[in-house]
């Protein structure tokens, strides 16, 4: 059969280049492997420049599958499966490279082209330093004068780990069948060919499939953009200290490894650890659990390697400066990786499905089969290598000196290790249910299958509370100590630091002091001796700086990432205990029952949880809160919620957060939070429950039900400026002529602006422009129209602002409408006859006629004398003595009268000005629908200084690369480029954007 639309040639092209690269990784690590083999230069060189070509064009292959992927994603050729199950046609345009990597092969891929970067890097540094171990002699002269005798050592080894690498992930994505087992899932597999569906069997089928499944709905934030790629290059780079330590023990050259591994082990523990914290933070932003951290064993499992890292690092400095540890360094180097692979295997075998909602589903058993081969290759056969040779690895049996540095950084290190375990340990019990003869065990001596723990996240916190405190000791007092001996007078030093700790934590405690009491008083004591350790490790490091290094800053490295780390913990430590929760039922008492959380699977507290009536102002903690009005964003099935916070006392404190929702395919709603921050605090906000307004909830239709929304083009406007143009002018004159006279009208009108200028004037910009155009409608429409207003500036841009045309479809006001059917002023509201001052009644109250007033000029109506407009100005009380202003508006014009009707939507009430008796009475007009009151219930913190935790990471990652950098050996200016670039990025990300 001859299919119709597709476009198979990008397919078979990204196909081919996959076998190629898959080729060209396995003839890489044979050249590489010979080359590591070979005693003869010649011989060891031609291997080398063999095995470099065949991993460049490795490389280039992979680029160029990435660069076809993305095409058919942004193009939504849905004839392949990945473009189908990842991509949609309302995902912007930066979402498409994540929906790249939010599949398995897609992540494959992007873990690959890391690999490939750092190869390349490696295999082009031939004439540093940075590869040369100690003891090798140069050789005089060499038959390719581009490569360095000295650097081959490392390159040959190492470059045979990362190829290896890459050639099983390039299995994982390969595709092919061998009889009926496919090895691997391809990115360019057929949607006809993987789902049996009769809609596959006709020839036009691309014009039956209107859009793909699309990105997952919580992963639809900008940091879902940038946190894997760098998440990815941490994962990456744990290969190259892995592949130093096989280099060690395959040349026999036992401790030269440890000083080239150390920079990229430094390398690889500031990228994790960034990528980890990025990881938290979109946790922080677009989840609904409330915190940056959740102990989702999927988090953990990323924590893990990067614990064995930071544990790596110091027993490699320990070994570069004493020639102990170095066995450790081994150990450490190895697990690393290895847990990297691990964490592959938890995440992507779905073995972790009913534990976490990050883990991919389970991809098949063959993959998962390759899976578990990488894991079991490359961890078991260098544990094993490791052992086999452990009593040839040079090591000092003597002690060392309680009063040495390398005594307290092995201890640290030490802490760190079993640190790693324990979470692994606790993470890995899914595992050990489901792991042949082990789960058997289980059964028999446990008496049924194990159980993760009731509370497992106090489980983790109250064991790594007291491992914060004794790595914040020894981060504070380690550096005051030297290497294998330090005479007594020399930590006299700590006596300053230590004074100034005691004196500050006291003040802390008296003035600030922790509240979390949940888990008990013993609880409380490790939380604020957890404090007092990282104040300790924060101001004995900063003492060091000044009294001990001064200016050679250089050298400082370590000392920053200690003040960081420790600065981390401190924020981590107040935010959570000292985190306010003050949304609270109690304000208005409604109660409502809350669902099971998606992210934490807990039931949420219905007393936590506020209520709030479309504009009825509610208490919630020192501000007022008022759900203003709500709005659809790009994506389908998206709302945001505009709520006002007034703080009581500070009337000039005053701003809007938008938490959003998604309504998904299952019908079960997604929350996305919005924050305030301020410099000493975030205040924190999330729907946890909202109407689904497309269904009728459950009330019996009736003649006043709208009919589906309608949405027209914008309006589009000259930037900067609000005047209608005519062609629009000319557009809204149709649009009013198609207005149908048996139906009442209602109209959205929502402004925006491009990115030009300052977003609070583009705000006041988009005001002007709704303003514009409602006035026009109310100028030239009738009475039957009743408009809702909203403007948001520079937010939800329709397209990225990347280009003048872009920015031009940006400065627009949307219009959307919706009909009332069947609604004719006789029987759609009820009339009174008034004088000032009179009272009626409605359903849940009485209303009142303060005055009439003759061409109002106020924030709602800007008349003039030459007008003819008369506002009446009515006060609503209700049964629960609540207090609601209207100000319906009736005018007359050359042709017609026309009513502009007000409207109260907490009471569900359109009020209209019906006119004025010969009496001289005012008629007003009550219509009261039968819709639900309009309301939401919503859940609000107040995170207590969790900058510190953003601002903890930041100094904590530029003290590592500090490290890094002088044990690179760059020259200055690179030093200097490389700083500036990675700390404006990084304080960028956490502490400005968003």
């Amino acid at each position: 059969m001859q299919f119709e639309g597709e476009h198979l040639l990008y397919g078979k092209i990204g196909h081919l280049l996959v076998i190629i690269a898959t080729v060209c990784s396995l003839l890489s690590v044979i050249s590489f492997f010979a080359a590591s083999r070979k005693n003869d230069i010649t011989e060891r060189l031609s291997w080398l420049v063999f095995g470099r070509i065949n991993f460049v064009i490795h490389s280039i292959c992979l680029f160029s599958v990435f660069i076809i992927v993305f095409i058919i994603c942004k193009n939504h050729y849905f004839e392949y499966m990945y473009a189908f199950k990842h991509a949609s046609k309302e995902l912007e345009n930066k979402y498409l490279l994540a929906c790249i990597w939010e599949g398995q092969e897609g992540s494959f891929l992007l873990w690959m082209m890391w690999h490939a970067v750092l190869g390349i890097f490696i295999i082009s540094k031939t004439k540093k330093k940075l590869y040369q171990p100690a003891g090798i002699l140069k050789a005089s002269s060499s038959p390719d004068k581009n490569i360095s005798i000295s650097s081959n050592e490392w390159k040959a080894p190492v470059m045979t780990i990362i190829g290896l690498a890459q050639f099983f992930l390039c299995l994982m994505i390969l595709g092919v069948y061998v009889k009926d087992v496919r090895l691997g899932n391809s990115l360019f597999s057929l949607t006809r060919n993987e789902i049996d569906a009769p809609i596959f069997s006709q020839p036009n089928y691309l014009s039956l499939i209107k859009d793909g499944q699309g990105l997952n709905v919580l992963l639809r934030n900008y940091w879902m953009v940038i946190h894997p790629p760098i998440l990815f290059l941490g994962f990456a780079s744990t290969i190259i200290p892995f592949a130093f330590a096989y280099a060690g023990l395959q040349t026999k050259k036992y401790g030269e490894w440890a000083k080239p591994a150390l920079p990229w082990t430094l390398f690889s523990a500031a990228v994790l650890g960034v990528g980890i914290m990025m990881g938290g933070k979109w946790a922080y932003e677009s989840l609904s659990f409330g915190g940056y951290w959740a102990w989702d064993p999927v988090e953990n499992a990323s924590l893990v390697p990067w614990l064995i890292l930071i544990a790596g690092i110091h027993t490699m400095l320990i070994y570069n400066s004493t020639q102990r540890a170095l066995r450790a360094s081994y150990l450490f180097a190895i697990l690393s990786f290895s847990f990297v692979l691990y964490s592959t295997f938890l995440t992507r075998t779905g073995i972790l499905g009913d534990a976490s909602v990050h883990s991919f589903t389970e991809a098949g058993i063959a993959i998962n089969i390759m899976i578990g081969l990488m894991v079991a290759l490359f961890s078991l056969s260098m544990l094993a290598l490791f052992f086999i040779r452990y009593r040839k690895i040079p090591a000092i049996h003597s002690e060392e000196s309680i009063q040495s540095r390398e005594f307290w950084m092995f201890i640290g290190s030490v802490i760190f290790f079993l640190s790693a375990i324990f979470i692994i340990g606790i993470t890995s019990i899914p595992v050990y249910n489901k792991t042949p003869l082990l789960k058997d065990l289980i059964l028999q001596y446990h008496g049924g299958k194990m159980a993760l723990p009731e509370d497992p996240e106090f489980l983790y916190n109250k064991v790594m509370v007291i491992a914060a405190f004794i790595i914040g000791i020894l981060t504070a007092i380690s550096q005051y100590f030297k290497y294998k001996d330090t005479p007594g007078k020399h930590l006299r030093k700590l006596i300053i630091p230590t004074i100034a700790t005691i004196l500050f934590f006291i003040a802390i405690s008296i003035t600030y002091p922790f509240l979390y009491d949940k888990k008990g008083a013993g609880f409380l004591l490790a939380i604020y001796m957890a404090f007092f350790a990282s104040a300790y490790s924060i101001i004995a490091n900063g003492y060091f700086i000044l009294d001990t290094i001064k200016n050679k800053f250089k050298q400082a490295g370590g000392s920053i990432a200690h003040i960081g780390f420790a600065l981390m913990i401190a924020g981590m430590l107040i935010s959570s205990s000292n985190k306010i929760i003050i949304s609270d039922s109690k304000v208005n008492g409604i109660n409502l029952k809350m669902g099971i959380d998606p992210i934490t699977k807990k039931q949420d507290n219905p007393s936590e949880n506020l209520t709030l009536l479309r504009e009825i102002p509610a208490s919630m903690g020192e501000y007022n809160v008022t759900y203003m009005n709500d709005s659809s964003g790009n994506e389908k099935g998206r709302k945001f919620y505009k709520l006002l916070f007034e703080n009581k006392k500070n009337k000039k404190e005053t701003f809007v957060v938008m938490p959003d929702i998604y309504i998904m395919k299952d019908n079960n709603m997604s929350s996305n939070p919005d924050t305030r921050s301020y410099l000493t605090k975030d205040i924190f906000t999330y729907i946890t429950y909202a109407l689904d307004k497309n269904k009728n909830s459950g009330h019996t239709p009736t003649d006043t039900d709208t009919i589906p929304k309608k949405s027209i083009d914008s309006v589009l406007f000259e930037s900067g400026k609000s005047d209608i143009s005519e062609n629009s002018k000319i557009s809204l004159d149709n649009l009013i002529k198609s207005f149908n006279e048996n139906n009442k009208t209602s109209i959205t009108i929502e402004g925006y602006t491009d990115d030009t200028g300052e977003a609070e004037q583009n705000l006041i910009l988009s005001k002007k422009r709704v303003i514009a155009v409602s006035d026009y409608l109310k100028s030239n429409g009738d009475s039957s129209l009743l408009i809702s207003t909203d403007w948001y500036g520079e937010n939800h841009p329709k397209y990225d602002n990347n280009s003048d045309a872009n920015r031009t479809l940006n400065r627009r006001v949307e219009l959307t409408i919706s009909a009332i059917k069947n609604m004719t002023p006789s029987d759609a509201y009820d009339i009174s006859e008034m004088k000032i001052g009179e009272k009626s009644f409605y359903n849940n109250g009485y209303f009142i006629l303060n005055k009439v007033e003759i061409n109002p000029s106020n924030d709602k109506y800007k008349f003039t004398s030459d007008d003819k407009a008369l506002m009446a100005d009515l006060s609503f009380v209700t049964k629960d003595s609540l207090r609601f202003n209207a100000r319906p508006l009736i005018k007359a014009d050359a042709t017609d009268i026309i009513n502009i009707n007000d409207t109260i939507f907490s009471q569900n009430l359109i009020i209209q000005f019906a006119g004025v008796t010969e009496n001289k009475t005012v008629k007003i007009g009550i219509k009261e629908p039968s819709n639900f009151i309009d309301f939401i219930a919503v859940k609000s913190f107040i995170f207590p200084y969790i900058n510190l935790v953003w601002l903890g990471l930041t100094i904590m990652a530029i003290g590592i690369i500090i490290s890094m950098i002088r044990r690179f050996g760059f020259d200055n200016t690179t030093s200097a480029v490389i700083l500036i670039a990675a700390s404006l990025g990084i304080f960028y990300m956490f502490l400005l954007a968003g």
